[in-house]
């Protein structure tokens, strides 16, 4: 069994910290990107989610007469919206 010098440990010692140190500045980097970009998703969630309560308030509050056409149109969106919400929940569990 060798021994290495404690000068050798020593700095290979301290190139495992700065190797963790690096790794640990991008993670950082990275994670505030992904904020950023859960942010941006999410935005566009909440505008699908205004979108939709502008023409369900039009459909069911200001329609006299529910055509078919408009109550698919709702649904559609609430489809869509459905689907959005869904895919955020598990991308971002």
């Amino acid at each position: 069994m060798t021994s290495r010098p404690i000068d050798e440990i020593k700095k290979d010692l301290a190139n495992l910290k700065q190797h963790l140190l690096t790794n640990k500045d991008e993670l950082k980097v990275q994670l505030n990107l992904a904020k950023r970009e859960v942010k941006d998703e999410w935005r566009e969630v909440e505008e699908g989610w205004s979108d939709f309560q502008v023409k369900f308030k039009e459909l069911v509050e200001d329609a006299s007469e529910l055509g078919e056409e408009a109550i698919q149109s709702v649904e559609k969106m609430a489809e869509s919206l459905k689907n959005r919400l869904h895919e955020f929940k598990e991308k971002h569990k």
